[in-house]
């Protein structure tokens, strides 16, 4: 079951239910389904919480080997507020942290 995952990857999001149900186009009671474990979202839903919260989908179903965090750029998508970003901003950023991959490649970060 997803529920307790769903709720802390949006919560760790500051995202209300509300909020999460307008950004992936669901009614805001699929996700208070979806976190009692009353239901589950299909495919396409996994998929966009999955990008919208940027978690890995095997984290969201419990393998505990996997992060709450995936390796994406998915979540700096969105605003203070849980607005997604512009097209054009979303390219720019991919494009700034692929700069960054390469600059630092190699490198220890600390």
């Amino acid at each position: 079951m997803i529920g307790d995952r769903l709720k802390q990857a949006r919560t760790t999001k500051k995202l209300s239910q509300r909020q999460l149900a307008s950004i992936i186009n669901v009614k805001h009671n699929s996700i208070c389904d979806w976190e009692k474990n009353r239901h589950e979202p299909d495919t396409e839903q996994i998929k966009r919480l999955c990008d919208v919260l940027g978690i890995d989908p095997n984290w969201l179903y419990g393998e505990e080997h996997s992060s709450l965090v995936r390796e994406s750029s998915a979540e700096y998508y969105l605003t203070e507020n849980g607005e997604e970003l512009p097209k054009e901003a979303k390219k720019e950023l991919d494009n700034f942290i692929e700069y960054l991959k390469v600059k630092y490649k190699g490198s220890e970060m600390k």
